[in-house]
């Protein structure tokens, strides 16, 4: 259980930063009209969609499950301006 909070602790701050650099690398595609870029962080695949019109401060959500099973809540979120993140 300690490994696994420390892994998700490490996941969270390293998306924070991720997400306040605006440095994205990895392969580039397109998420319902976003950029989407998917790459390795803490050694697991990982997801980052990033809105046209970020919100000040670059706010973003963690999906946890299940990545683009029932999207509406995640898409209207981008479309507020969020970032979406996801790791498997």
């Amino acid at each position: 259980m300690k490994r696994l909070l420390i892994l998700l602790a490490t996941v969270v701050a390293s998306f924070a930063n991720i997400v306040l650099s605006a440095e994205w690398h990895g392969a580039k595609s397109v998420w319902h009209g976003a950029d989407r870029y998917d790459f390795t962080i803490a050694g697991r695949s990982a997801i980052m969609i990033v809105p046209d019109n970020p919100l000040p401060g670059n706010p973003w959500i963690w999906r946890p499950a299940f990545f683009d099973a029932f999207p509406s809540i995640d898409i209207a979120m981008l479309e507020q301006g969020y970032h979406i993140a996801y790791i498997m």
